[in-house]
């Protein structure tokens, strides 16, 4: 089993970028947009029930803008809805329980409908 302190070793020396895509799944370059998507899911209850082709439109329509994470998430949906769940599950368990309230800011323009 892997350990936090366990770091990717390249021919050129160590890859802590790559070792923190390896524990978290997602770049770190796109965490901050990974959590407005995780947002969006949170305000979006029936996301995970969308089929594959409404999934990527969803995505293309509000989050084309990023389009490496976009391309990620539809062509891992499994895994991307994992990861989303674990985010929204995370928050519930920081909030002590209490019903998930959005990161910290009402709705942005990314919820636009």
């Amino acid at each position: 089993a892997s350990k936090l302190h366990d770091i990717i070793k390249t021919a050129g020396g160590c890859s802590f970028v790559g070792t923190a895509v390896f524990f978290i799944g997602v770049p770190v370059s796109l965490w901050d947009e990974f959590l407005i998507i995780c947002e969006w899911a949170l305000y979006s209850k029936g996301w995970k029930n969308f089929s594959d082709d409404q999934w990527q439109a969803e995505l293309e329509n509000r989050f084309g803008r990023w389009k490496r994470l976009v391309k990620f998430l539809t062509e891992n949906r499994k895994t991307a809805t994992e990861f989303i769940q674990e985010m929204l599950e995370a928050r519930k368990i920081a909030d002590g329980g209490r019903p998930t309230e959005p990161f910290g800011h009402p709705p942005s323009q990314h919820f636009a409908a």
